[in-house]
Protein backbone atom coordinates (compact mmCIF):
# COMPACT_ATOMS: atom_id res chain seq x y z
CA UNK A 1 0.00 0.00 0.00
CA UNK A 2 1.33 3.64 -0.53
CA UNK A 3 1.80 6.23 1.52
CA UNK A 4 -1.01 8.49 3.22
CA UNK A 5 -0.90 12.40 1.29
CA UNK A 6 0.01 14.27 4.10
CA UNK A 7 -3.22 16.98 3.47
CA UNK A 8 -5.01 13.63 4.32
CA UNK A 9 -3.24 12.67 7.79
CA UNK A 10 -2.16 16.06 9.05
CA UNK A 11 -4.83 18.76 10.15
CA UNK A 12 -2.29 21.46 9.76
CA UNK A 13 -1.53 21.36 6.25
CA UNK A 14 -5.35 21.02 5.55
CA UNK A 15 -5.56 24.34 7.82
CA UNK A 16 -3.32 26.02 5.76
CA UNK A 17 -4.56 24.86 2.17
CA UNK A 18 -7.76 26.67 3.55
CA UNK A 19 -5.87 29.53 4.84
CA UNK A 20 -4.17 29.55 1.26
CA UNK A 21 -7.57 29.09 -0.70
CA UNK A 22 -9.00 32.19 1.33
CA UNK A 23 -6.27 34.24 0.83
CA UNK A 24 -6.33 33.92 -2.68
CA UNK A 25 -9.91 34.65 -2.47
CA UNK A 26 -9.55 37.64 -0.56
CA UNK A 27 -6.50 38.96 -3.17
CA UNK A 28 -9.08 37.89 -6.28
CA UNK A 29 -11.92 40.19 -4.28
CA UNK A 30 -9.44 43.17 -4.15
CA UNK A 31 -9.05 42.71 -7.16
CA UNK A 32 -12.34 43.13 -8.66
CA UNK A 33 -13.20 46.20 -6.40
CA UNK A 34 -10.33 47.91 -7.36
CA UNK A 35 -11.38 47.61 -11.01
CA UNK A 36 -15.06 48.71 -9.58
CA UNK A 37 -13.40 51.81 -7.65
CA UNK A 38 -11.51 52.92 -10.78
CA UNK A 39 -14.85 52.44 -12.74
CA UNK A 40 -17.00 54.79 -10.24
CA UNK A 41 -14.32 57.38 -10.38
CA UNK A 42 -13.73 57.42 -14.29
CA UNK A 43 -18.06 57.62 -14.35
CA UNK A 44 -17.74 60.27 -11.98
CA UNK A 45 -15.56 61.98 -14.16
CA UNK A 46 -17.87 62.03 -16.95
CA UNK A 47 -21.28 63.10 -14.97
CA UNK A 48 -18.87 65.76 -13.45
CA UNK A 49 -17.61 67.15 -16.97
CA UNK A 50 -21.30 66.78 -18.02
CA UNK A 51 -22.32 69.06 -15.47
CA UNK A 52 -19.63 71.84 -16.17
CA UNK A 53 -20.63 71.44 -19.66
CA UNK A 54 -24.24 72.49 -18.74
CA UNK A 55 -23.54 75.11 -16.33
CA UNK A 56 -21.21 76.57 -18.97
CA UNK A 57 -24.33 76.29 -21.63
CA UNK A 58 -26.99 77.47 -19.10
CA UNK A 59 -24.18 80.75 -18.36
CA UNK A 60 -24.10 81.66 -21.73
CA UNK A 61 -27.55 81.31 -23.11
CA UNK A 62 -28.54 83.69 -19.95
CA UNK A 63 -25.95 86.27 -20.92
CA UNK A 64 -27.15 86.05 -24.62
CA UNK A 65 -30.84 86.59 -23.38
CA UNK A 66 -29.75 89.21 -21.27
CA UNK A 67 -28.33 90.72 -23.80
CA UNK A 68 -30.99 91.15 -26.25
CA UNK A 69 -33.12 92.05 -23.67
CA UNK A 70 -30.73 95.50 -23.54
Amino acid sequence: MGEVPQWLEDSDVRDGIRALVKTERCLEEQRRLGLEADNMCRWFGYELAAIHVALQQSESEFSHHQNSLS
